[in-house]
Parts: structure tokens; C-alpha cells; sequence
């Protein structure tokens, strides 16, 4: 049997180099660099890269179609997986986690391949995503967390039943004795860890069950696990970070004593100094609306400077409805015009540019004391990822900075 590797980035490369390895007998396809004639007789598995598309041509043929998480998992049945998936937080909690538990590896979604770990002893934390965890049958992981379910990436999955059943994939082969890690105040959330068996550690922020905060303490089975003041990251999404990864490591292992030392996360609400009395903040990682207005959120008692926009996707504005903290909002990119719409009844200015370059030269900042990067929006309108859109905002930012104080 050959697999056919459909895309080949840095996911399928990874697994290359592992069938190379091993004298695994396989076939490349990718849309520009291996376009070719394919004869699929002898193929009995595709192995698709996470975001081609569904109706891809060589996916209609019969074929059976697992991703990387799938094959990592049937090549490795017996590794202790620690995986976390969600619409938002992923990264910064999966981060929080290795920075909390020694000697365990971390790869997935957060750019590191799975298969550069197929052969390591380490246990390991996965960040998984929708697109991971759509095409999952065998899969099972021993601690799973669900960080919340908002409505996004339905260009792909085009409904929000879809992607929410694909985030659900996780849990469809929990055993009893597995973790099911969930965030008890995402009500629908709530209701579907119902229909799963395992065992169930909710974390609240709200509430006074599983892992949650009690006069300024994160509690866990009536005891004190770690202080609020230990946790340096900036919003209430991140309190809820911090709760889910902890319901981890009580469960599993780690040094919460080392939770004061981790900071913010690149692109992640991240602090980059102060600009002519303004703390600025490069957030490029908000790639969708739950991801701003949790950002906005963090800055409620300031008045801020926004700075926000990318590629047209499905927007559902209502979310935004209680946001008052915004005195100037400077709008750039593809959706520009329909942000602007929407923005120009919630803060006193309203500008649009194509650029951030045109936003950073025409910059007005009286009046604000925060400066907040958090696009709402995917990049792929002007970047090809929100690292390389995140780049770019520090390069521009530098450079109105020395302008500015030159």
C-alpha cells in the first residue's frame, strides 16, 4: 500500500522524512510545487495537509483521507497525548503548559510538525485544530481541553454544525478513564460534554466548579492552587487559559510555582513598549471577532487607539454591542469599509486605509493611553500568516518610532 502525501507544507514534510526513514513507500501532490499526472490505483491512504479543501479533486475519488494527528496517533497508539483545541487560546495555553511541565514535547498546530517527535520518548502537549481534528476516526489522547466554541473558519467548514463537530472529534474515542478538560461557562459547550464519556474537569471563571477563582485564588477540590497576582498575561481570556491549563497539571504533572514567570506569547496581546505616552500592543494572532473583543475587554477602563482589519469572512457585529472603551479606531485591509461601518457608532474617529503603512503615517494618537494591534481578521487578504502580519506591524511600528523621536 503507498500513501499519497496531498500538500506539502511543513505538516506533510515532516511525515516525508519520517516514511523516507522508515522505507515507507508514498507519492507527493501539491497544487505548485509537485503537479503532476497521479495514478491513485495503488494508493491506499491520502494523507491531506491541514486546509486543503474539501473539494479538492484527488478527495472525491474514494479514497480514505486522514491528517498528521490520525497517523500520529496509529503510529504511536501508546503515547500520552495532551491535546488542546478551542476557537481561541490555543497557542498561549499550550505554551503555558510546556513552560509548566518539564521534560515533554509540544508540536501541531503551533508550527512544530508532530512527526519531528514520532520517535521521542517525551510524552507530548498537541495544539490541534479544527482542520487536524476533522478527519480523525482512531484518535485519542489521554488529557483533552476544550477552551471554548465561537463561530469561525466557516469558510472552510461552511456551518458552524461542521466545526463544531470537528472540534468534538477529540473526545469521540474518550475512554472513562480519560481527562475531558472544558470551560463550564461556554454554555453550549457545557451541554455537549454531556453526550461524552471520561472524566470531567470543568474550569470556570464565573463559577465555583472544578478548576476556578475564589477571592482572588485558583482553586481546586477546596484547595489552593496558585494565586491570581501570579498571572502576568493581560485579559480574562487568559484567566481562562490559566485555569484550563492548570486543571491539566493537577490532573497530570507540573510545577505551578513557575505560573509568575510566563509572560505574554508573541502576537498575543503582546507588550511593545510605549510610543509617545501609549502602551502598545501587537495582537496580530486575533484572526476573528471573539478574538478583538476579548482584547478590547482587556483594555475596558482605557481609551484605546484601535488598529484593526484583514480579509472579508462572515461578521456578526453583535458581539461588539457593549463595547464603549474605543476613542479612535484606524481600519486597513480588505474589510476596511465594512468594519468602519459598523465601528464608526462605537468611537469618536473612524478612518480607513488600505495599508498599515498609510494607518501608521497618518497616526493620531491624542487623546489615547493604549495603542491595540488585534486585527479581527484573518491575514491572508495582504500576509500569509498572522506571524508574518505581526512582523510587519513591528517593523512598521519601529520605524513611525524612530521616525517620531528622531
Amino acid at each position: 500500500m503507498k500513501y499519497l502525501l496531498l500538500g506539502m507544507g511543513i505538516t506533510n514534510q515532516s511525515i516525508a522524512r519520517y516514511f523516507v526513514s522508515e522505507g515507507i513507500d508514498f507519492v507527493i501532490y501539491d497544487d505548485k510545487t509537485h503537479r503532476h499526472e497521479i495514478n491513485l490505483d495503488d494508493v491506499g491512504i491520502i494523507i491531506k495537509s491541514p486546509g486543503i479543501k474539501n473539494n479538492h479533486f484527488l478527495l472525491q475519488k474514494g479514497k480514505r483521507v486522514i491528517g498528521d494527528l490520525e497517523l500520529f496517533y496509529l503510529k504511536n497508539p501508546s503515547k500520552t497525548l495532551i491535546t488542546v483545541t478551542g476557537s481561541n487560546g490555543k497557542t498561549t495555553t499550550v505554551k503555558l503548559l510546556k513552560h509548566l511541565i518539564d521534560n515533554i514535547d509540544l508540536g501541531g498546530n503551533i508550527g512544530y510538525p508532530l512527526f519531528d517527535f514520532i520517535n521521542s520518548k517525551n510524552d507530548i502537549i498537541i495544539e490541534a485544530s479544527s482542520f487536524m481534528l476533522e478527519s480523525v476516526r482512531n484518535f485519542r489522547s489521554k488529557y483533552n481541553v476544550i477552551l471554548n466554541l465561537f463561530n469561525t473558519h466557516l469558510e472552510y467548514h461552511k456551518s458552524f454544525h461542521n466545526y463544531v463537530n470537528s472540534k468534538l472529534n477529540l473526545i469521540r474515542n474518550a475512554r472513562v478513564d480519560d481527562y475531558i478538560i472544558y470551560n463550564y461557562d461556554d454554555l453550549l459547550l457545557r451541554r455537549l460534554i454531556n453526550n461524552f464519556q471520561g472524566i470531567k474537569v470543568p474550569f470556570s471563571r464565573l463559577e465555583k466548579v472544578g478548576v476556578h477563582v475564589e477571592n482572588k485564588n485558583i482553586i481546586y477540590q477546596n484547595m489552593k492552587i496558585a494565586s491570581i497576582d501570579d498571572i502576568k498575561l493581560i485579559g480574562n481570556h487568559n484567566l481562562e487559559n490559566v485555569l484550563a491549563a492548570i486543571a491539566v497539571i493537577v490532573n497530570y504533572r507540573g510545577d505551578v510555582s513557575k505560573l509568575s514567570s510566563f509572560t505574554s506569547v508573541k502576537y498575543r496581546l503582546e507588550y511593545k513598549g510605549n510610543l509617545n505616552g501609549l502602551d502598545v500592543y501587537n495582537d496580530s494572532k486575533s484572526t476573528n471577532f471573539k478574538a478583538l473583543y476579548n482584547a478590547l475587554l482587556s483594555f475596558k477602563n482605557k481609551n484605546i487607539l484601535l488598529i484593526a482589519g484583514g480579509k472579508k469572512q462572515n461578521h456578526n457585529f453583535n458581539i461588539f454591542k457593549n463595547i464603549n472603551s474605543i476613542r479612535r479606531s484606524y481600519f486597513y485591509g480588505e474589510n476596511r469599509e465594512i468594519m468602519a461601518s459598523f465601528f464608526k457608532n462605537k468611537c469618536e474617529d473612524v478612518i480607513t486605509y488600505e495599508t498599515l503603512d498609510e494607518v501608521f503615517r497618518n497616526l493620531n494618537t491624542e487623546g489615547c493611553n493604549v495603542l491595540l494591534f488585534s486585527p479581527g481578521s484573518v491575514s491572508f487578504d495582504q500576509f500569509s500568516s498572522y506571524e508574518k502580519r505581526g512582523e510587519y506591524f513591528n517593523e512598521v511600528l519601529n520605524k513611525y518610532r524612530k521616525d517620531y523621536y528622531s
